[in-house]
Parts: structure tokens; sequence; C-alpha cells
């Protein structure tokens, strides 16, 4: 199996969604990192990036998006004949942070992460 995690070139992998990955896979499976530019991608590059990646896919494997790239998920999960098989990391906490003005901001949380199939609509 292969799980191919796709995340801006600039973010790393909180320690949670690195377990969470983690547990997902067996010796002899292998994660794989996507990076997608800082800057993002053109839609032509993002489809291109999508059909090169479900090309190399089997039914075993599996597509994270752990970075937001609307198009590019939307579009891999109408044309995956696996599309079961495209998890989304989700965090509904928060947590307050005070600026050093003094605003008080919201974060997303360092924990409280987990797997969503949009297809499904279950947590895996």
């Amino acid at each position: 199996m292969k799980i191919n995690y796709v995340i801006n070139q600039a973010h790393s992998l909180m320690e949670e969604q690195s377990e969470i990955l983690n547990s997902l896979i067996d010796e002899g499976d292998d994660l794989i990192r996507v990076d997608i530019p800082e800057e993002g991608l053109t839609l032509s590059k993002q489809i291109e990036l999508s059909n090169s990646l479900m090309d190399e896919m089997s039914e075993d494997d599996y597509l994270v998006f752990v970075s937001p790239v609307p198009c590019m998920l939307a579009y891999v999960s109408a044309q995956l004949e696996t599309s079961q098989n495209v998890l989304v990391f989700g965090n509904d906490k928060r947590d307050k942070k005070e600026l050093p003005n003094g605003k008080i901001i919201q974060t997303v949380s360092q924990t409280g992460w987990y797997l969503f199939n949009p297809i499904t609509g279950k947590v895996v």
C-alpha cells in the first residue's frame, strides 16, 4: 500500500497528523510526501498532478490532503474510481492566542486531528 499526502512545501506535518498517517501503514508500505509550491499551482498544473497521482494509484493506495488544494481535491474525488481512498485532514479545535499588540486570534490546534472521507462522509 502507498499513501501519498499532499502538503504545501512550506508546511510540515504536526505530530498528531504524522502519528495518524503512520498508524495506517504497515512495514513495507510507502508514505510519500507530495509537495505543493508555496505560491500554489495553476489549475492546469493541479489537474496534471492529479492525473499523475491517480495513474500511479492501486485500489489499496490512499491520497491524503493535508493542505487545502480545493480544485485538486474535487477533481480527484470526481475522477478516481476508488475515490473512497481520498482522505482529508480535519480539525474542529481552535486555540486562542494573544498577539504582542493584545489582539486575540484563533489558530488551529496542534491536537484534535482526524482523517475525513469526503465521499462516504465518515471519519476513518
